[in-house]
């Protein structure tokens, strides 16, 4: 079984709060798991509010990776 990464899930500032994010990334994941492949996410240490979200989903962190952001100088 194969691994698909479920990628830049987000919602406008506008309608936070309402619960898309959290139908999207159930869809998304179910959509995954439905085609044979094991759905997984990146979340950003300083994105909190993603983070309270996975968890409460029943995500779990399985590895901490580092993250380089690269900018034009």
């Amino acid at each position: 079984m194969g691994h698909r990464e479920m990628s830049a899930i987000c919602t406008h500032p506008d309608f936070l709060g309402r619960g898309f994010a959290r139908h999207l990334t159930a869809c998304l994941a179910n959509d995954t798991l439905q085609r044979g492949s094991v759905p997984f996410l990146n979340v950003a240490h300083a994105n909190t509010r993603a983070k309270k979200l996975y968890e409460q989903m029943d995500w779990r962190m399985h590895r901490d990776i580092g993250f380089w952001s690269v900018q034009r100088g």
